[in-house]
């Protein structure tokens, strides 16, 4: 395996750790959120309603986005929402605002569900080129990313540490893992050319 395949391999590898930091982060300050929403059962479920319907657009979304533009951008935009989504959800539990959380479970996962879906296709490609198995590797940094995510959220919650700030903190730490492992993503993977056939092997423009 050549230097550009690998970083591209270990960074995939962050690309499903960093969802899985971030889902289980919010998760387990979700308490703290209701309370600092003074919200009841059923207005949490309309809260939590809003990551759904924003699954749900990123993953129908998904696969249109990366056949017109590859997967390098989708997996950018993607990220760029998870980051986006803890601070909007920190901002939302300070004011307190109900539809300013919502909001960013939209976005969390409008961002995860289309993110995810290029990651998968960028990793199918890379087993392509090695012959090795990669996918389920990619899938266990996710499950690795949320147990790290949900012991810091349960030590945060131990100790009380205010909710905004720790996804604030998150988001900062999902925008530095994004920058270190964006670059060594090729373009041109997925995407079509005229509408038939996907581009070379992901290392041109398309």
């Amino acid at each position: 395996m050549d230097l550009a395949t690998r970083r591209r391999q270990r960074s995939l590898f962050v690309f499903f750790l960093l969802p899985g930091i971030a889902i289980s982060s919010w998760v387990t300050r979700t308490p703290d959120i209701r309370d600092q929403l003074e919200a009841s059962t059923a207005q949490m479920g309309l809260v939590l309603f809003g990551l759904s319907v924003g699954s749900m657009i990123g993953i129908l979304s998904s696969g249109a986005l990366v056949s017109r533009l590859g997967t390098r951008p989708v997996i950018g935009i993607g990220t760029t929402l998870v980051v986006v989504s803890m601070a909007v959800i920190g901002c939302g539990a300070l004011i307190p605002s109900a539809p300013v959380v919502t909001a960013g479970l939209a976005l969390f996962g409008a961002g995860m569900g289309s993110g995810e879906v290029a990651v998968n296709i960028d990793g199918a490609r890379v087993e392509s080129l090695t012959g090795r198995t990669v996918l389920p590797t990619l899938h266990g940094f996710f499950s690795l990313g949320t147990v790290a995510g949900a012991s810091l959220g349960i030590l945060s919650t131990a100790v009380e540490f205010p909710v905004h700030w720790h996804l604030l903190a998150i988001a900062v730490l999902a925008a530095l893992l994004f920058a270190a492992a964006y670059g060594a993503i090729p373009a041109g993977v997925g995407k079509r050319a005229g509408g038939a056939g996907e581009a070379g092997d992901g290392t041109g423009s398309g």
